[in-house]
């Protein structure tokens, strides 16, 4: 009996460590293939193996899902997991409606408006509805035929459940970013690659685009990446070699097949990595630069029969909370694009990935101090100082001070942005 028990004893120790290397292995080569290029590069040929047919396609639905991540199994980076879920449909060539799902990575190492960046440079971002716990939408209070959103109506809670509420509301009511996106990233024109024996396997082109960009030119994600593979390498020579205690060829083998096989598996022995904390581990240790909001080769792509009632409620914001300024500066903003939202400014300190980007933040900027004074006028008059146009207000003030002291502008322009830039013109 004590032999069988430190048999037993040594096989759980074995497993353990056995789970941690496969799980750190495949973590370390999910980063190196994903940030390099390789992996989406690989599915290139897979998937469109067979889609020789192409139809216009339509975007019926594109919610992001939010959920509160529950104090037990928090361990690190933001409190709320994210991801998008977008349903195309197209007409194929057998005359019927085929739908499909485009489902991005759960993440919760970034703001969610970092990761709406990153997968709006594929699909654009033609408006924003978000998916958000039931008891949080009681909460706050929603009502889809008011404007201006939700996170400027109290929350109708009792004072213990307003700090989720308020996280929530905070999270996902971003107003320059989310504002600026949906100007700056235009939607491309859809269309479905489709197998026109299957047409249920079909892909969106703009994915496929995405899939085939260019690998990266960054040289520090090659580096990481040889450095990455390397350590994989051994690992996984351990774990077959060592732990397994196969033959030495067999082992090469079996390390080759498996370093090559990487976007195949990776997604699926990620799910170890989590249930062990390799995942977090690394993180805490690396910091969040071993993490990307949007893993390209980790999208999932599959056909769906009729659609679910839908329980998203749709973003807005009224005129007076910056809409009509960021609508009449974005389009006159030359070089604005999605990913002048994630050059981010760490001088003050901030968190990588929060805040406007301050590329977009200068073309705006720009184009207000140029504006003619029969637009500008009309335009600041419809802004007022809330809490949700502040922040779009604050990054502005120095292009309206120098409005407000420009002797060529007319006195009731330069009044308007004085008032703006030293909040004297509050939303009544």
């Amino acid at each position: 009996m004590p032999s069988l028990l430190l048999r037993l004893l040594k096989g759980v120790v074995v497993a353990i460590a056995g789970g941690y290397i496969l799980g750190t292995a495949g973590y370390f080569l999910d980063y190196a293939w994903g940030e390099t290029g390789l992996a989406r590069r690989a599915l290139v040929p897979v998937v469109t193996r067979g889609l020789t047919a192409e139809a216009p396609a339509r975007i019926e639905r594109y919610e992001w899902i939010v959920q509160q991540i529950p104090e037990k199994e928090y361990h690190g980076g933001e409190r709320l997991r994210v991801w998008p879920e977008l349903l195309i449909a197209f007409d194929a060539s057998d005359g019927r409606t085929h739908r499909i799902q485009v489902r991005g990575l759960p993440n919760n190492s970034w703001p969610i408006q970092t990761y709406m960046a990153h997968f709006a440079g594929i699909f654009g971002l033609p408006w924003i509805d978000y998916v958000l716990p039931d008891s949080v939408v009681r909460r706050l209070s929603y009502d889809p035929h008011r404007p201006t959103g939700w996170s400027n109506q109290p929350p109708n809670s009792a004072p213990e459940d307003t700090y989720d509420t308020g996280l929530v509301a905070f999270a996902t009511d971003q107003v320059p970013e989310q504002l600026g996106l949906m100007w700056a990233a235009r939607s491309p024109r859809l269309t479905v690659r489709y197998d026109p024996t299957n047409p249920s396997r079909a892909y969106p082109t703009p994915l496929l685009a995405a899939w085939s960009r260019p690998l990266s030119k960054n040289v520090e994600h090659w580096i990481e990446g040889v450095v990455f593979v390397l350590v994989s390498a051994m690992l996984f020579w351990h774990l077959f070699a060592t732990f397994m205690k196969l033959n030495r060829i067999v082992a090469a083998v079996l390390v080759a097949v498996t370093l090559g096989s990487v976007p195949f598996w990776t997604g699926h022995i990620n799910v170890v990595a989590d249930v062990l904390g390799v995942s977090r581990l690394v993180t805490e240790v690396a910091g969040r630069g071993m993490t990307n909001p949007i893993k390209l080769h980790r999208i999932e792509v599959q056909a769906v029969d009729a659609p679910k009632a839908s329980r998203a409620v749709r973003w807005s914001v009224g005129d007076e909370d910056g809409t009509a300024l960021l609508a009449a500066l974005v389009p006159h903003s030359d070089g604005v694009g999605w990913e002048d939202l994630l050059s981010r400014s760490r001088s003050d300190g901030s968190v990588p990935g929060t805040g406007p980007g301050a590329g977009f933040v200068d073309a705006i900027g720009k184009a207000l101090a140029v504006m003619p004074d029969d637009q500008l006028g009309p335009l600041l008059e419809r802004v007022c100082v809330s809490n949700r146009s502040a922040e779009l207000l604050y990054k502005l003030g120095p292009v309206l001070k120098r409005i407000a002291s420009d002797e060529h502008r007319p006195e009731s322009i330069r009044e308007r942005a004085a008032n703006l830039t030293s909040n004297r013109a509050f939303c009544r």
